[in-house]
C-alpha cells in the first residue's frame, strides 16, 4: 500500500495514482474525484526506501501496473513524466488527430515514436550524450495530416503542445523478419490507437493509412545495442530527407 493516493478524473477518464510523497498530492488536488481503490493505475516512488546488505538505493521511478516507464535519480524530471502522462489522458484527440501508444524521443527539432519499454532500456546519460530527450509517457498525439507529434504538456502547466515533425516510428518489436508492407502496418499500428469507437472507427483507419503512406514504421529493435545504433540512423536518415 502506498502511503499517499489519489483518484483524478480526466476526459471521463478515473485514474487512481499512489506515491510516497505528499506534495504531489497536492498538486492532483484539483482534479480529484471521489476514490476508486484499488487496483492503481500509476505509481510514483521519489523516496525508495534503502535496501539494506550493502545494496545501492534505488533510483526515484514512476511505473504503470509493474512496468517501470522512467527510473532516475531526478525526482523532478520523474514526477514530471507522471504529469505527462496524465496530460495525455486528459486530451483525447480531437477530430483529424490519433492518440498512438507510442512515446516521442526528439533531437534537433524532429521527433521519433518508439515504445515505451524499447527506450526504457535504453541508458539516460547515452540519450543525453546523444543530444536526444526522452519524453515518458504511454502515447502521442499526431496530427496525420502534417505528419507532425504534438508534444503533451505536463498537466498542471498552462502552454500549448508543440508541434514536432515526425521523422519516423517504431512499432513494439516483433519475432518476424517478413517486409512490413503498408497494409500490415496499418494492421500492426490500429491495436495501438486510443478511442477507437464504432462512430469514428473509419476515419481513424484512413488516419493511420495516411500516416503509414508518408513516414512507413518498422519494428523496434530488441536489444539495447541495435537499439543505440538505430536511433541514431533513424534520425540521420530523418534529417536528410
Amino acid at each position: 500500500m502506498w502511503p499517499y493516493s489519489i483518484t483524478v478524473g480526466l476526459a471521463g477518464k478515473a485514474i487512481s495514482i499512489g506515491t510516497d510523497d505528499a506534495e504531489v498530492i497536492a498538486r492532483l488536488d484539483k482534479w480529484r474525484i471521489p476514490d476508486v481503490g484499488d487496483p492503481i493505475d500509476y505509481c510514483l516512488e521519489l523516496h525508495p526506501e534503502e535496501p539494506g546488505g550493502g545494496n545501492p538505493r534505488p533510483f526515484p521511478g514512476l511505473y504503470h501496473g509493474s512496468a517501470a516507464l522512467l527510473r532516475s535519480r531526478d525526482k523532478a524530471r520523474v514526477t514530471t513524466a507522471l504529469l505527462r502522462v496524465l496530460a495525455s489522458h486528459a486530451r483525447p484527440a480531437g477530430d483529424g488527430l490519433v492518440r498512438v501508444g507510442l512515446m516521442p524521443v526528439v533531437r534537433d527539432g524532429l521527433a521519433l515514436l518508439v515504445p515505451p519499454a524499447t527506450i526504457g532500456a535504453v541508458p539516460d546519460r547515452w540519450l543525453v550524450a546523444q543530444g536526444i530527450e526522452a519524453l515518458h509517457t504511454v502515447s502521442s498525439l499526431v496530427d496525420p495530416g502534417t505528419a507532425r507529434v504534438l508534444l503533451d504538456v505536463p498537466l498542471d502547466m498552462e502552454a500549448e503542445p508543440a508541434a514536432v515533425p515526425l521523422g519516423g516510428w517504431w512499432l513494439p518489436p516483433q519475432y518476424w523478419e517478413g517486409e512490413l508492407s503498408p497494409g500490415f502496418a496499418v494492421a500492426q499500428v490500429m491495436p495501438l490507437v486510443s478511442d477507437v469507437t464504432q462512430a469514428n472507427a473509419a476515419l481513424v483507419l484512413r488516419s493511420i493509412a495516411t500516416l503509414v503512406e508518408q513516414t512507413h514504421p518498422a519494428f523496434a529493435p530488441s536489444s539495447v545495442d541495435a537499439v543505440k545504433e538505430e536511433l541514431a540512423i533513424a534520425f540521420n536518415e530523418a534529417a536528410s530527407r
